[in-house]
This record gives C-alpha cells, sequence and structure tokens, in this order.
C-alpha cells in the first residue's frame, strides 16, 4: 500500500524520457535514491547529466514534512527564529555529507563550480512546470482563482505559466507565496517585465525580503509572486549548450549595464559600455552571472564591479569571450 508521499508524487512527477534530451530549466528532479529533491538551472548540462544542487533531502527530525516524510534543506535554515541563506560553499559542504560520492574527483567547469553532478538516470523522475501547475489548480481553488485572475490582469496567457519551488511538487498552504515560471520569447516576456515594474510602482506591491527589495518579485492579491522567467525557445539564451575557456582567472572588472535583455533569466547576461578590465578600457565588455539569487538585480544604468574569470563561451555557432561570476559576493552595484 503506497504511503501519502508515493501517491502525491504519482500525481506530479514525469518520467525523464519525456524530457527528450534536453534538462529543462529552474525545474526540480526527484532521485531514485532516497526521494531527494534535486534542482537543475540553466542551459548547459553535460550529455546525460544534470549539474544542480540538492534542495530537499530525507532527514529525521527535519523542518519541512513532505506528505508524512521529514526532508531539511542545504541552502537555507532557521536560526533565533529566522531564516537564514546558507553560502554556496556550506550548501555544497551539505550535499556532499548527504552524498559523499558526490564530491567530484576531478574539477568542474568553472560555471559549475557551486553545483554537483548527477547521472541523469540516477532519478526517477522530474516535475514539469505546466503539468504541476495544472494539478495544483486542479487541487486547490484558491491557487485556480488566483493564477487565472493574475493571468488576466498581466495578459499572461494560462499556457505560459508553470509552477517550480515546492509548489511544483504540492507543497501550499495558504501562507505560502507561489513560485511561477513565466514562458515567453525575450520580446513577450520583455513586455511582462513592464508590467510587472507598473504594478510595483505601488509599494505595497513591492517585495522587500533578507533586507533588500527584489526587483521581480511582487505581491498580488495579497500573495508573492516569485517569477522565474524561462526562454519558449532556449536557442534566444546567449549562453546555451557551451563549452568554456578560462582565458584568465581573477579579474576585476567595472562597467555600466546597457543591454539588460537577459538580466530575468538564468544565467543572466549583461553587455557593458564604459567598462574597465584590469585597469584596461574597452568599449564593450559582456557579463555572464552563474549565480542565480542575481536573476533581475541588475538593469540599464547600473555600475557595476565585478570580480571573476575572463573565459571564452564556445557554441555551436560562435564564441563570445566575457567575465564570468559565479558568487553574488563578487559583484558591487557602484551606483
Amino acid at each position: 500500500m503506497k504511503d501519502l508521499f508515493e501517491e502525491t508524487m504519482e500525481k506530479f512527477i514525469r518520467p525523464i524520457h519525456e524530457l527528450g534530451g534536453d534538462i529543462p530549466n529552474e525545474a526540480y528532479f526527484l532521485t531514485s535514491r532516497d526521494n531527494m529533491f534535486v534542482f537543475a538551472e540553466g542551459y548547459n548540462h553535460p550529455s546525460g547529466k544534470l549539474h544542480g544542487k540538492i534542495i530537499y533531502y530525507p532527514d529525521k527530525g527535519g523542518r519541512y514534512d513532505y506528505f508524512g516524510r521529514e526532508y531539511s534543506s542545504s541552502f537555507k535554515r532557521f536560526e533565533n527564529g529566522e531564516l537564514v541563506l546558507l553560502d554556496h560553499a556550506t550548501q555544497l559542504q551539505t550535499q556532499f555529507k548527504v552524498i559523499p560520492e558526490l564530491k567530484p574527483t576531478s574539477e568542474m567547469p568553472v560555471h559549475a563550480e557551486y553545483r554537483v553532478e548527477f547521472d541523469i538516470d540516477q532519478f526517477r523522475g522530474y516535475f514539469d512546470h505546466r503539468h504541476s501547475l495544472k494539478v495544483m489548480m486542479e487541487e486547490f481553488p484558491e491557487i485556480d482563482e488566483k493564477i487565472r485572475s493574475l493571468s488576466e490582469a498581466f495578459d499572461l496567457p494560462l499556457n505560459r505559466i508553470g509552477a517550480t519551488g515546492s509548489l511544483s511538487f504540492g507543497i501550499f498552504d495558504d501562507e505560502d507565496d507561489l513560485d511561477l515560471v513565466f514562458y515567453g520569447t525575450v520580446e513577450e516576456n520583455s513586455r511582462l517585465l513592464e508590467r510587472i515594474r507598473e504594478h510595483t510602482r505601488i509599494p505595497e506591491n513591492r517585495v522587500v525580503e533578507f533586507g533588500k527589495l527584489w526587483p521581480i518579485r511582487f505581491f498580488y492579491q495579497g500573495t508573492l509572486i516569485c517569477p522565474f522567467f524561462c526562454y519558449t525557445n532556449r536557442e534566444e539564451s546567449p549562453a546555451r549548450d557551451f563549452e568554456i575557456r578560462v582565458i584568465r582567472e581573477n579579474v576585476i572588472m567595472q562597467g555600466k549595464i546597457c543591454n539588460d535583455t537577459h538580466s530575468i533569466y538564468f544565467p543572466v547576461f549583461l553587455e557593458m559600455n564604459e567598462a574597465v578590465i584590469d585597469n584596461e578600457e574597452t568599449e564593450r565588455a559582456s557579463l555572464l552571472i552563474y549565480d542565480s539569487s542575481l536573476r533581475g538585480e541588475y538593469f540599464c544604468g547600473d555600475t557595476l564591479r565585478v570580480r571573476g574569470r575572463l573565459v571564452d563561451l564556445i557554441m555551436k555557432d560562435e564564441t563570445i569571450r566575457c567575465i564570468l561570476c559565479t558568487i553574488s559576493s563578487d559583484i558591487e552595484k557602484i551606483s
């Protein structure tokens, strides 16, 4: 007889073979071993493998009750009653403690240095954004009402909306925020961003958490909406299916953002002018940010000072030279 956990997973989980070889961005996977929830980001994974993070793992006495099973988180914990986000190095060590054999025997690609590598056959399935939201709307009338209202208010067709985060595997209560995936072309999502900006001109619709303003998050009818923008066509991502070559380590760049088209996606890709790289002026520079906490953080006119690596992104049709930054603390907003 199946328990509540298994009954719930069967409603939400989709078989791996439905992926057709591509790893979806901003999606959760469930391991065959111990039912760990792994999060995958970006559009660059080795063939037959996945670069991701164990977000929730089984832990007796853990804080999170997922359908009768106890889990802990590798990226956040409560200290003195307050939620604290853990740094990348701590997250990584927690994952190695949970599954020691995940510790790599050789160096990870530099863009994935704070992620771990899984074979795709280590997973029993994944949580498809649109399928998960459909199930949640069927099971929770309040979610159905909220999503349909949001769709109408933001001129956002239902087929462009999905669920991620714990919402994608069935977790919801009235106090939860909604982690929603917004699909679209670059043009469609740019229009949606303008609607969000218009909405957040009203102060009570803005989100301030962990001591900072989150520019693309917003409150809608009292519910915190956390958007995850995804390309309908992954070919629109400027950083997909690439190999990476390091040209120089420990580079310092300062520049002003002149193109923020891909600021709201993961990975973040920005174009800069008035740039200086290691004291050498350059007319134009590109910045690739492989830290998802900075999605939607920087926009045109912002001046940034960045510590990172000078790299070449080698893709099928082009090679892009850029500064790669993998950790938020290595970026400072000057103005």
